[in-house]
């Protein structure tokens, strides 16, 4: 197991798996959805914004953090 960028890692607490580049990318080739699973506060609300920005769904604002006297 090297440290090439181009192979994924999953990583589960003290295990690593590597997983062949092309199984990932054919099994991501066959969903249209995905779950993003995490403690409460990890900022699910600001990725998901940027997905919907980058996928076209938003135009503008999404991800920003800003404080109450920039509203």
């Amino acid at each position: 197991m090297g440290n090439d960028p181009a192979t994924p890692t999953v990583t589960a607490a003290t295990t690593s798996v590597v997983v062949p580049d092309g199984d990932v990318r054919r099994e991501a080739a066959r969903r249209r959805t995905f779950a993003i699973v995490s403690h409460p506060d990890a900022g699910k609300t600001t990725l998901t914004e940027k997905f919907l920005l980058y996928g076209g769904a938003l135009t503008a604002g999404a991800g920003s953090v800003r404080g109450k006297g920039e509203r």
